[in-house]
């Protein structure tokens, strides 16, 4: 493990503690019944590093009751070469350095050759979209020091192949990147710059995000994004509810079908006040808690 990274090690072990200690109870799985219909089930998904499938005996439990595991998006997938080409910038207004000053834009491409990006990344960063920017600020100062994020539909596929279960996306790559595009440029200089200038207070406020969805604790999640300043510039627009309520219909139809286990980001339960949960309630769901 490298020097840098001690502390926040120490810190996410600390969090951990705390955040397990504080809350036993298991809030990421959700059962989700409307009167007429078989229960389906809701897992949340957050940030988790490696590869292994978090909860995966609890999951494996609940596969062997439904027929059909939807995933809320499949980035991995081959249509999803569509959002590598949207992230190419296709006018100037919409450049990384078009939008932040020479010293941050210069002071962000150090940030990359720092983390060992390759003059070929950096040098590149002339041709994307500021959505680039934050999202490689982000993982450069994320919670997986020596692995890589879990990739939740690559996890998930194969526990539905597993199970020879259905496997559905419920959010298509053409309305992810419509969503996307509610993003105003504004909205993205606002989420860098306090990454780029504020990188250890961003690290430690991943490492506590991380410590608490791995102790399940979805209350003390809402409490960090209503909070906590780089979480709370993060959902403060419109995309999360454009999000929620594309879920909240597609999940409405997909029961209809049968009994499923959907997989959502935990963003659409911990923002703006239970978001999608309380969509689901208004059509009629009944939602509560698996042990």
């Amino acid at each position: 493990m490298k020097i840098k990274h001690l502390f926040v090690a120490l810190l996410y072990l600390f969090m951990t503690h705390i955040s397990a200690t504080a809350q036993q109870k298991n809030t990421l799985l959700w059962s989700i019944q409307r009167l007429g219909e078989t229960e389906s089930y809701i897992f949340i998904t957050g940030p988790v590093c490696g590869t292994a499938l978090p909860k995966e005996d609890l999951l494996q439990k609940i596969a062997q009751q439904v027929k059909t595991i939807a995933v809320e998006v499949d980035l991995y997938s081959k249509e999803a070469q569509k959002i590598a080409r949207f992230n190419y910038a296709s006018n100037e207004k919409d450049k990384i350095n078009s939008n932040l000053s020479s010293a941050d834009f210069t002071k962000f491409l150090g940030v990359l050759k720092d983390a060992g990006y390759s003059d070929n990344v950096v040098n590149a960063m002339y041709m994307y979209r500021l959505s680039i920017a934050y999202m490689l600020l982000t993982s450069i100062n994320g919670t997986c020091i020596d692995e890589q994020p879990l990739i939740w539909e690559v996890a998930i596929k194969k526990l539905a192949s597993k199970n020879k279960m259905e496997y559905k996306v419920l959010c298509s790559v053409d309305s992810v990147i419509a969503h996307m595009s509610l993003h105003t440029n504004q909205y993205w200089v606002d989420n860098i710059l306090p990454v780029l200038h504020g990188a250890v207070s961003y690290k430690a406020a991943a490492f506590r995000e991380a410590s608490l969805y791995a102790s399940g604790n979805v209350e003390g999640l809402k409490e960090l994004y209503s909070s906590d300043p780089f979480y709370k510039q993060k959902f403060d627009d419109r995309y999360q509810f454009a999000q929620a309520g594309f879920l909240a219909i597609a999940i409405g139809e997909q029961v209809k079908n049968g009994p499923t286990l959907f997989t959502v980001d935990v963003a659409n339960i911990a923002t703006h006040g239970n978001l999608l949960f309380s969509m689901l309630k208004k059509m009629g769901f009944e939602i509560r808690s698996v042990e």
